[in-house]
């Protein structure tokens, strides 16, 4: 039998998947025990699933600060004779490791209490209470391959008349206090799409890479260099590929070294607490954002003649060395940074918000986005001979990406002085400029109807996304601005209360907004349990929602939704971005009484 290539990926995954479910738990050791000695028809009884971990380990508690690490979660097997509840986990401790960040954790004995009915008329005979435990073990510096591991009680139904007596009572001790909602932290909802979240990230990071090899400092490095490798290997595709393999693993090493300056030392050094998406409330911080992006638009325009030092571009290193291609790329990756694009900021404002681990692999894949192409092109040297790097359609393309780095800037400008639609409208309007220059510009230089007809698309395209996306912004939900009296005043009236922390300058709260707030089913539901909707606005640096938000987030990241019900101190979090039916299905959960008409 043969093996093909593309099988190996999912035999490797079942195999690791088989360990996951095979092997004992490491660093820890699983137990249930009942209540009592016996199971009675029609009768209540408590389960408890113990985790004893061991010292100098954590587990990640059931609900994590990042919505992407493995929360510890107990699941009863279905049996035809039980009625489970919902599991009632303990309160987990918040603790700042120095390379993972703050995380919210268990340690030592961990208990979980699984409360169970048995159906009425249930004959009386043995009865197994099974499940597994899910589980993710770490240290102060790791957190190792997740682990699920079954755990089961043999017991039996009593007959009628049959004496039942308590049993392992220590154990249960702590029952009443536990609570459905973990009254020791808010309860922290995984989005409805927690994985994607991650990929996305990654998915942007590997596009802005590519896109870093389009702009002016880089792109004519591109086929010079592919052509480069194809002369030093005299056409021999596989040594070819090699070159530009070494040539490739100097670009990463720029943007690995980056990501490791801002993600771990920052943590290890600073103690965690710059927060670079807090900084877009900081005045001075948002006008040179805006400033930078003005800059670069006007480079791209070519009024302005910003390069770095002749003496830089002079460097040669051999291209017929390992090593000279090594330098090679890392003097192709240090060419960008001036004109690192829009995407940039956005991933590093996200991996700001994640562990060590994740921020530093997303920053990194912008190196291998950027890689990629070499890669390819180095394989197909022929192609390269062909790559556009001068004349008028080349002089076009670099003034279109300087539109949207100028619809960048303007966006970013005008949210320090409007809200809602206010950024996107002006947005179309710099837009609208970009669209009436590249029709000018197109039937200057062909008079080709197909290329006038496909600019013609690229100029529509350019203003009705940003006024589609404006009208997305018309109020449809009443909005209070968020003040501790306004809180305090709702939830004394016994109100569920939604407070939705965003900001102008955030656009995955213009995304929420525009998705989920503007929903015909979330605002059916918002309407039917009467929420009292409130807006913290985070745009300036002194808005009164930043001391909540801190409260609530370790990492002070948004978007974020609380969600606080009558009768729970703490509130329910939603946490980054999320869909309609995470949210109905949230104030679903909360089970309020729903209006009456």
């Amino acid at each position: 039998m043969r093996f093909k290539p593309a099988t190996f990926p999912i035999l490797i995954t079942l195999f690791l998947a088989t360990i996951a479910n095979a092997q004992p738990a490491k660093y820890s050791k699983i137990s249930a025990s009942l209540n009592q000695s016996a199971l009675q028809s029609d009768g209540e009884a408590i389960v408890a699933v113990v985790l004893d971990i061991d010292a100098g380990y954590h587990a990640q508690s059931s609900a994590p600060l990042d919505p992407n690490l493995i929360p510890l979660k107990v699941s009863p097997d279905d049996t035809a004779a039980i009625v489970w509840s919902e599991p009632r986990y303990p309160a987990a401790v918040v603790e700042t490791y120095p390379l993972l960040g703050k995380v919210s954790v268990y340690s030592g004995r961990v208990i979980v209490y699984l409360p169970v009915k048995v159906k009425p008329q249930t004959p009386a005979g043995p009865v197994t209470l099974a499940g597994t435990i899910r589980f993710q073990i770490c240290d102060d510096a790791q957190c190792f391959f997740p682990q699920i591991v079954k755990w089961s009680i043999d017991t039996q139904v009593a007959a009628s008349g049959d004496q039942i007596d308590p049993r392992n009572i220590e154990l249960f001790e702590q029952f009443e206090g536990a609570s459905l909602q973990n009254p020791g932290a808010s309860l922290l909802v995984e989005s409805d799409q927690p994985a994607w979240g991650v990929l996305r990230a990654f998915g942007a990071a590997f596009l802005a890479g590519i896109i870093f090899n389009i702009v002016p400092c880089v792109l004519p490095v591109l086929p010079i260099k592919v052509l480069g490798f194809a002369e030093v290997a005299q056409h021999h595709r596989a040594k070819t590929f090699l070159l530009a393999v070494i040539f490739g693993l100097g670009i990463v090493t720029v943007f690995a070294a980056l990501a490791m300056l801002m993600f771990v030392l920052d943590k290890t050094l600073l103690g965690g607490e710059f927060s670079w998406g807090q900084q877009f409330s900081n005045p001075y911080f948002a006008w040179g954002i805006v400033i930078l992006f003005a800059i670069l638009a006007a480079w791209l325009f070519g009024l302005l003649n910003v390069a770095l030092p002749t003496t830089v571009y002079n460097l040669a290193p051999r291209h017929d060395t390992y090593f000279g291609n090594y330098l090679w790329g890392i003097m192709t990756a240090i060419l960008s940074t001036p004109c690192t694009g829009p995407l940039f900021p956005p991933l590093l404002l996200w991996a700001q918000s994640h562990p060590a681990g994740i921020a530093v692999s997303a920053v990194t894949m912008v190196g291998v986005g950027m890689a990629f192409p070499y890669l390819v092109l180095s394989l197909f040297p022929e192609v390269a001979r062909k790559f556009p790097r001068v004349g008028p359609w080349a002089e076009l393309f670099k003034q279109m990406l300087g539109f949207l780095m100028l619809a960048s800037a303007v966006f970013f400008a005008a949210g320090r002085f409007v809200g809602g639609a206010g950024p996107w409208w002006w947005v179309a309007a710099a837009m609208g400029i970009g669209a009436v220059y590249l029709m000018y510009r197109t039937i200057r230089i062909t008079p080709s109807r197909r290329a006038i007809g496909i600019a013609s698309v690229i100029a529509l395209l350019f203003v009705a996304v940003p006024a589609y996306t404006a009208t997305r912004f018309i109020p449809i939900v009443a909005w209070i601005p968020y003040s501790d009296q306004a809180l305090s005043d709702a939830r004394r009236d016994g109100k569920i209360v939604l407070i939705k922390f965003t900001a102008n300058w955030c656009l995955n709260c213009h995304y929420i907004e525009a998705t989920v707030f503007h929903d015909r089913d979330a605002l059916a539901a918002l309407r039917k349990y009467e929420v009292v909707t409130i807006k913290a606005d985070l745009t300036a640096d002194d808005a009164p929602g930043w001391k909540p938000l801190q409260k609530l987030s370790t990492t002070g990241g948004i978007p974020l939704t609380a969600i606080y019900v009558p009768g729970r101190e703490n509130p329910v979090l939603i946490s980054s971005v999320y869909t309609t039916a995470t949210l109905v299905q949230v104030l679903g959960d909360a089970k309020p009484t729903p209006a009456t008409n």
